[in-house]
Order: C-alpha cells, then structure tokens, then sequence
C-alpha cells in the first residue's frame, strides 16, 4: 500500500497540527480551570448578596411574625386569662396556666373555666369558652400559616437571587479573562 506524497503545504500544515493540538489541549485546560474559579468567584459574590437580600426579607418576615404572634397571644392567652381571673376568682398565673392548657387542647381537667359560675353566667361562659376554642385554633392556624409562607418565601427568594445571571455568561468572562492573559 503506497502512501501518496505530500506536497510542501501539507507538511507544514502536519507539523503545525502536531504542534496545535497540545497547545490547544493546554488552552483548554486553562480555560477550563479559569472557568472554574470564575465560578467560584460568581458563587460567592451571589451567596453573599443572596445572604444579604435574604436577611433582609428574615428581619422583615421576623418583625410581622413577631407582631402576629404577640396579637394572636394577647387575644387567646392574656385575655381569657383576665377573664378566667375574674369570674373564677384565680390568680394570673392559674388562669394563664388553664389558658394555655386549654388553647393547647391537652385539657388536663384540673382547672376548668365557669365551674363557680351560676345561671345565665354559665351558659354565657361555656359558650364564649367553645367560640374561644374555635377562634383560638384558628389564629394559631393564621400564625402557622404565616410562618410558614414567610419562611418559602425567603427561601424561594434567596433561589431566584441566586440562580439570576449575571450580565455576561460564565464562558464570555472566562474568555475575556483568557485574552487578556494571552497578551499581556
């Protein structure tokens, strides 16, 4: 089998691809280790705007759930202990304690709310008592709720910061980077 001869181009262009593909192979290997810490470099530049953007969606998630939490708590713990303390003639801490045994719907039986309570006041507080049951569970729900929307919104959020693209993709900085190397 004969091997036609080359003309004086092809041999050039042989020994040139001979040379070209280590130093290609060489490029490449850099630009892809450039790549990688251009990565890096973007990550955390995110991670710390996303850090920043999602402590201050907490803080203000915080505050709102902290303000939603002392009304839910004033209107189902601290006043039907005022009311508990005034009917029953209990003190603030036995009253608080049969609050939140009863809004926590253990309901231990020990203390229960309007025994002393004769007549229409019975009636009326063993009907406010079920309505307050009722409302109460679903305040908590309310706050439950809230806690749980702010804390998926903060951290859908903080995803959507984070995956946002920067304004030139990872492989046009990479380039760019690799081009001023080059001809410095």
């Amino acid at each position: 089998m004969e091997v036609a001869p080359m003309k004086k181009e092809e041999n050039w262009n042989s020994k040139f691809a001979g040379a070209q593909m280590p130093m290609d192979s060489s490029l490449i290997n850099r630009l892809s280790q450039h790549e990688h810490l251009i990565d890096i470099q973007n990550s955390e530049e995110k991670s710390w705007l996303a850090r920043l953007y999602e402590d201050k969606l907490k803080i203000s998630q915080i505050i709102i759930f902290a303000l939603l939490f002392m009304f839910i708590a004033m209107i189902c713990i601290v006043i039907p202990s005022i009311i508990f303390m005034l009917v029953d003639n209990w003190t603030f801490t036995q009253s608080l304690y049969c609050a939140l045994i009863t809004m926590s719907t253990v309901g231990l039986g020990d203390m229960v709310p309007f025994q002393n309570a004769t007549g229409w006041m019975s009636v009326v507080g063993n009907v406010g008592l079920a309505i307050y049951l009722q409302i109460g569970a679903i305040l908590f729900m309310v706050l439950l709720r809230t806690y749980h929307e702010s804390y998926v919104y903060v951290h859908l959020s903080a995803l959507h910061l984070r995956s946002r693209d920067v304004s030139l993709s990872e492989e046009s900085v990479a380039l760019t980077q690799i081009i001023k190397n080059q001809n410095l």
